[in-house]
């Protein structure tokens, strides 16, 4: 799991961009990776979601730092449904994504928890991103 922006969240936009230019990285050195060194065709799933979280540390004995809420939970259910070589996003994140410039295409809908019906994935268009 990785995290964008916590600090500074002025700039949406940029904290997508960041993370999605560095999930492409992930896939395009795990690729290299395959290829050359392990000579297996392993495959990363990612899933990426935007917006207002709480931050904290949590436990006495070995204090954590962690994050929560619907973008956290999303952006893992988007993984988990997700297919491999491929950056799965919500309608809202692919919105910021495409405002910058880059491609998303239409996956499908997914049912999401907590009773919020279908809602509409889509994957960040890898070719423009490597």
């Amino acid at each position: 799991m990785a995290a964008c922006g916590l600090v500074d969240n002025s700039n949406q936009s940029n904290s997508v961009i960041s993370l999605l230019k560095f999930a492409a990285r992930l896939m395009q050195k795990l690729k290299e990776m395959n290829e050359k060194e392990i000579k297996q065709d392993l495959k990363l799933r990612i899933g990426i979601s935007h917006g207002s979280v709480a931050v904290g540390v949590v436990g006495s004995k070995k204090p954590l730092y962690d994050i929560w809420g619907d973008p956290v939970n999303m952006a893992s259910r988007m993984d988990t449904l997700g297919l491999g070589d491929h950056i799965q996003v919500l309608e809202a994140t692919a919105r910021v994504i495409e405002s910058c410039g880059y491609v998303c295409r239409y996956r499908g809908t997914i049912k999401a928890k907590g009773g919020e019906g279908l809602v509409p994935i889509l994957w960040a268009w890898m070719k423009i991103l490597t």
